[in-house]
């Protein structure tokens, strides 16, 4: 029988397989964002953002979970307000991205 340490391993490794494509998503939900001004893509955004900041930490990835914690604070502030970001929030935004980006980029 596994254990619990196998097991948490390799939910870890899956984690980690899988974390680069819910990155991309991201960054391909905001580029539509831009190009069609849709709050669904925006929406997308916010629930990943919000499944990664809860779930990066507990895999090892305690950075993504922070940024993704400030780019949804960013984004429940717009999708409340019902407008788009202004030129400072949407450098911060395109800003985490990148950072999320690096840190699940191989080195």
């Amino acid at each position: 029988m596994k254990s619990v340490t196998d097991r948490v391993e390799r939910l870890r490794r899956a984690y980690s397989r899988q974390l680069p494509g819910r990155i991309r998503e991201l960054e391909s939900s905001w580029r539509q964002f831009v190009e069609e001004r849709e709050t669904r893509h925006l929406t997308a955004m916010l629930e990943t953002t919000h499944n990664l900041s809860g779930s990066g930490g507990i895999y090892g990835y305690p950075q993504v979970s922070s940024i993704c914690r400030e780019l949804h604070r960013i984004l429940l502030k717009l999708l409340q307000e019902e407008r788009p970001p202004d030129s400072d929030e949407r450098r911060r935004i395109e800003e985490c991205i990148g950072e999320l980006l690096r840190e699940v980029t191989p080195r």
